[in-house]
């Protein structure tokens, strides 16, 4: 919405100091964060670990990855060997770089894990 209203904003300052347009040759990017739910499961008996891990490891993502917006892991009440990662990032480029840094940022929390992570992209509803 606010994109909208920017927009609108700067037709009418166009349209009140009567720019010719026509000759500018302009490029209109609209960047819509990219935002992933990823469920992954620990193994038995490492939660203590694996918390202990994300507690060193997500500070130096935040840190060295500035698209990244959000990187979140939470526990799930109910299922003690869950973990949930909460991330946005700026644009596909930040998801990117992120992608090219999970090996080297996860390598100490890869072995606590049970194979297979499941990853869902959300779209924003408002």
């Amino acid at each position: 919405m606010q994109f909208f209203m920017e927009l609108t904003i700067l037709l009418i300052i166009l349209l009140k100091i009567k720019i010719n347009t026509k000759n500018i040759k302009k490029e209109l990017v609209v960047v819509i964060p990219i935002t992933l739910i990823a469920a992954a499961r620990v193994k038995k008996g490492n939660m203590e670990k694996a918390i202990e891990v994300l507690k060193e490891v997500v500070p130096k993502i935040k840190e060295s990855e500035p698209g990244c917006l959000q990187y979140i892991p939470h526990t799930i009440k109910g299922e003690e060997n869950s973990i949930i990662f909460y991330e946005v990032y700026a644009d596909s480029d930040a998801l990117k770089q992120h992608n090219k840094n999970l090996g080297k940022n996860m390598v100490k929390l890869s072995p606590l894990l049970e194979p297979g992570i499941d990853i869902k992209i959300c779209h924003e509803i408002i």
